[in-house]
């Protein structure tokens, strides 16, 4: 085949050839089914240098019978092995010298990583598990923030409502609340799609930043009184004051402020949860007194029609009555019948 025949002329070095010329490769290969040694070798050049592609050229659509997700994420996982595997030395030296993010290959790739996430979270034949891989494909210290993270994870909710609460909190124990900034914190806090645990979960971790970072700068605050008054004393020098203690403290109080908020929308779904409830708890303490009441008058009309019933029959006719109130639906018309029967005697 001339696809893999210009496979193997292909050299392996990185950044020999452009990320989406072998993207398009490794796309037709896939539709004119080339052999696995050939599209192996295509995911392992693009897996070398992951970083230098684009999220357009990263989306490859799923032609496979056995799996019914839109897009081919079974591919992009072994890319991201394939990177992993490659560039395991250089990310040790990298994880020991301080390193900007743009500069870094590791954060790069995790940035590219949760744009997909984002993209490929709307897909409704997407499984829980598949996605929980994905996001877990790459390590912890990949990601500085897990702002995109929690984007993708939002995204994924809200395309599958019909998720259990279970599901939903193995999802949102991938996103660490410390590596969330303020705006998540805030987003994810009023966000009703998160279970309620990650909600106080965020709210707890934001607290508690918040308490850090107002310690932090009341002691920045008396250690800037001691130098001002002793700046005081001499009147050649002159006063000066840290430009970023205000900003600082003005900070803290608006994110206090937005954790006041948080709380009080946390207490309301609180309210709103145990005043439903009681509301559950009074209709089944309804529904008892109402099967107690239909027992004791069907006992009373069969003791009139028949004087001689034994309680055998009685408690027969008890138990009848009981498995024919099981549907709790029908119980308003159930009762309405047995009250028109009984006006008759």
């Amino acid at each position: 085949m001339l696809l893999e025949a210009i496979e193997r002329l292909l050299p392996m070095e990185k950044g020999t050839t452009p990320s989406r010329f072998l993207f398009a490769m490794l796309r037709m290969a896939i539709i004119l089914n080339a052999s696995h040694i050939c599209k192996d070798r295509l995911e392992k050049r693009i897996g070398i240098q992951l970083e230098l592609s684009t999220l357009d050229s990263m989306l490859i659509i799923n032609h496979s019978y056995s799996e019914e997700t839109l897009y081919d994420t079974d591919c992009m996982e072994r890319i991201v092995q394939h990177f992993l595997t490659f560039n395991q030395e250089s990310f040790r030296v990298i994880s020991s010298t301080p390193v900007s993010p743009s500069s870094n290959p590791l954060m790069t790739a995790a940035t590219l990583i949760d744009d997909y996430l984002a993209e490929v979270a709307s897909d409704l034949n997407l499984k829980p598990a598949k996605f929980k891989s994905l996001t877990e494909a790459l390590p912890e210290n990949s990601r500085s923030l897990h702002d995109g993270l929690y984007r993708a994870v939002d995204i994924y909710l809200k395309a599958h409502p019909w998720l259990l609460e279970s599901e939903k909190e193995q999802l949102c124990q991938i996103i660490s609340c410390q590596k969330l900034s303020l705006n998540a914190c805030t987003h994810a806090a009023e966000n009703e799609r998160l279970p309620l645990r990650t909600i106080i979960r965020v709210l707890f971790f934001q607290q508690l930043n918040l308490r850090t970072a107002m310690e932090r700068s009341l002691h920045l605050e008396g250690s800037d009184n001691i130098i001002t008054n002793s700046h005081a004393s001499l009147p050649t020098h002159d006063t000066q004051v840290d430009p970023g203690l205000h900003e600082e403290w003005e900070t803290g109080v608006h994110e206090n402020q937005f954790l006041k908020v948080d709380m009080d929308n946390v207490k309301s779904r609180v309210a709103k949860l145990e005043q439903e409830c009681a509301y559950l708890k009074q209709k089944i303490q309804k529904i008892g007194k109402w099967r107690c009441s239909l027992g004791f008058l069907s006992r009373k009309i069969v003791r009139r029609l028949n004087p001689q019933a034994t309680k055998l029959q009685l408690s027969a006719i008890e138990s009848e009555n009981l498995n024919q109130m099981q549907p709790v639906e029908q119980a308003p018309v159930e009762q309405s019948n047995h009250r028109r029967s009984f006006s008759i005697f």
